[in-house]
């Protein structure tokens, strides 16, 4: 009735002792336990350092840079002439 994708999956048998004998995996077929959606458990982390990423080069790129250049190169604001 279901398809095997591997352990914990609901209307599936749980794996028992001896299957690690027949090659491991709880869906029978002799495939190994795994998750169905690997690239779930990646794209949420990494999607949180790109934002960070973005972000605190953003920061720099505004505020940060600028002034370590004026402040470098000694650059001073000009004369309003008063």
């Amino acid at each position: 009735m279901y398809r095997s994708l591997g352990c914990g999956v609901s209307g599936q048998r749980q794996p028992r002792a001896s299957d690690s004998a027949n090659g491991g995996g709880g869906g029978g077929g002799g495939q190994p336990c795994a998750d169905p959606d690997p690239s779930a458990n990646l794209l949420g982390p990494m999607a949180y350092s790109m934002m960070g990423g973005i972000i605190a080069g953003t920061v720099m790129t505004l505020f940060f840079l600028p002034a370590l250049y004026l402040a470098v190169f000694e650059i001073k604001p000009p004369d309003r002439g008063q």
